[in-house]
């Protein structure tokens, strides 16, 4: 009797230690794939300013995507991020990709000539504001920040290198918006 009342014990001890190690498996596979998820793939970023300002307002907590870059090509109305000459992330609107011609007349975006732009779903009003025709180059996206209260100096300041681009925004947790 106390043989099997010792082997019954054992065998429960050892149905628990099995137990104890199966469930921190599964906390430790749930970490990684956390881990995976916020770090590799999604990362978190804080906007900073107001220059997506409808789309995306100063303090919003968003996600873009570092992967996405590698997948596909990034297009046309694509939200990205971005490292600036000084070191920042911003956040900017691809507005034509390499090859295209870019120019934008009082404030209204032509891209290779006759195509305008339809910004309504995204930007608020237009500033009056003149850049010069260029051509994307090769490696390169043009981008435009939605809120263009403060237009660029420039055609060169709205290209933005493709090794330049961080990820493509997926996901704004301030009010739950799924983005492409």
């Amino acid at each position: 009797m106390e043989q099997t009342i010792s082997r019954t014990e054992n065998m429960s001890k050892r149905h628990r230690k099995s137990a104890v190690v199966q469930w921190l498996v599964c906390v430790a596979l749930v970490l990684i794939i956390l881990v995976l998820i916020f770090f590799v793939w999604l990362r978190p970023m804080s906007v900073a300013d107001e220059q997506m300002s409808p789309t995306l307002q100063k303090g919003d907590i968003i996600f873009y995507s570092s992967l996405t870059k590698h997948l596909r090509l990034v297009e046309r109305s694509d939200m990205i991020a971005v490292r600036a000459w000084d070191g920042s992330t911003k956040i900017v609107r691809v507005i034509a990709t390499e090859g295209n011609k870019v120019e934008v007349r009082q404030g209204v975006v032509f891209v290779n000539g006759k195509y305008r732009l339809d910004e309504h779903e995204y930007i608020s009003w237009v500033a009056d504001f003149d850049l010069e025709l260029i051509e994307v180059p090769k490696n390169y996206v043009y981008a435009l920040p939605d809120n263009r209260e403060l237009p660029p100096y420039s055609a060169e300041d709205c290209l933005v290198q493709l090794d330049d681009i961080l990820g493509v925004v997926r996901f704004n947790i301030n009010d739950f918006t799924l983005y492409n």
